[in-house]
């Protein structure tokens, strides 16, 4: 609720967000949830989030409602950029 209220002031540049820079320092999950505003592509603190957001969309435009999280792209995605810098063993090769 709360990104979907900032993402809308955002729209009007009511809120950008060095108004809550202060936030960082008391909640960061919080505060890079709410600093997506209206990127393409989110920090990586900012995955779940930000895939929640897109398909929140997509089934409000098509007409469904969302039972429960949907994070597993996001999952995916940090996985695969894991692997990619080699931080972590791809699926299906040996560690």
């Amino acid at each position: 609720m709360l990104f979907a209220m900032h993402k809308l002031a955002s729209k009007s540049g009511k809120l950008p967000s060095s108004q809550f820079r202060w936030l960082k320092g008391m909640d960061r999950n919080l505060f890079y949830a709410l600093n997506i505003g209206l990127r393409k592509a989110p920090f990586l603190e900012q995955c779940a989030v930000f895939t929640q957001m897109q398909w929140e969309e997509f089934a409000e435009n098509v007409g469904y409602r969302l039972t429960e999280p949907c994070i597993e792209d996001a999952i995916d995605g940090v996985e695969k950029y894991l692997a990619k810098l080699g931080l972590v063993a791809r699926q299906g090769e040996p560690q």
